[in-house]
C-alpha cells in the first residue's frame, strides 16, 4: 500500500472498518449512512429492498476499490457512499432496458467522474445548508418538516397555527431561501457544475 493510500486510509474509519472487517465500525456505517442511501433510491423510485440491496453493493464496490494500491478518498467517506450508491442504482435502472450488468463491470465503471460528482454534491449540500442556517427558526423548522414529507395539516398542528397561515409561510420561507442562494456569487458556479 503506498504512503498516500495509508495516509487515506488512516484519515478514514470507515474504510479501515470495511477492509478489516470489523464488525463496530460496519454497525457504524450502517448506523451513520443507511438512512441517506434509503431515502435517495426510494427517492429515485426503488423500494426499501431496493436500498438495502444497492446498500451492500456499494459496501462491496468500494470495499474492492479500496484494497488498490492507488486507492485515494479525496471527499467524506459518506459523499462517496451517496455516488457509488446513485451509480449503482442507475445502473439498476438500465438493467430494465438492456443486458444485465455484472458487479465487476459496475466496479469498473466508477472511476473519477464519480469522485468528482460526489464532491460536487458534497459542495452543493455545504451552500445550501449555509443558506439554510440563515433562515429564521420557525422558517428552519418548518422546512425541515416539510421536506420529511409531512402534511401541512400535521405541520400547523406542530406549529399551532392554520394549513392557510403555513402554506403562505412556508412559499415566503422557500422564497427567502432562494434569494439567500441567488445573491451569492457562488450560486451560478454551483448550479453549472
Amino acid at each position: 500500500m503506498t504512503k498516500v493510500a495509508e495516509s487515506i486510509h488512516r484519515q478514514s474509519p470507515e474504510i479501515q472498518a470495511l477492509l478489516n472487517a470489523h464488525p463496530s465500525g460496519i454497525d457504524q456505517i450502517y448506523t451513520s449512512s443507511y438512512g441517506v442511501i434509503e431515502h435517495l433510491i426510494t427517492k429515485m423510485g426503488g423500494t426499501k429492498d431496493d436500498a438495502q440491496d444497492i446498500f451492500q453493493q456499494s459496501l462491496m464496490v468500494i470495499y474492492q476499490k479500496s484494497k488498490a494500491p492507488s486507492f485515494q478518498l479525496t471527499c467524506s467517506f459518506q459523499t462517496f457512499l451517496y455516488a457509488v450508491s446513485k451509480n449503482l442504482w442507475r445502473d439498476q435502472l438500465k438493467k430494465k432496458h438492456r443486458k444485465e450488468v455484472t458487479l465487476d463491470e459496475t466496479v469498473q465503471s466508477i472511476s473519477e467522474s464519480v469522485v468528482e460528482e460526489s464532491i460536487h454534491h458534497q459542495n452543493r449540500q455545504s451552500f445550501y445548508q449555509e443558506k439554510f442556517r440563515l433562515l429564521s427558526e420557525d422558517c428552519q423548522r418548518l422546512l425541515k418538516m416539510y421536506f420529511d414529507r409531512m402534511s401541512m395539516r400535521d405541520i400547523a398542528a406542530k406549529m399551532n397555527t392554520t394549513e392557510g397561515y403555513i402554506r403562505k409561510k412556508k412559499h415566503g420561507c422557500k422564497k427567502t431561501l432562494i434569494d439567500k442562494m441567488q445573491a451569492d456569487p457562488l450560486f451560478e458556479e454551483l448550479k453549472h457544475s
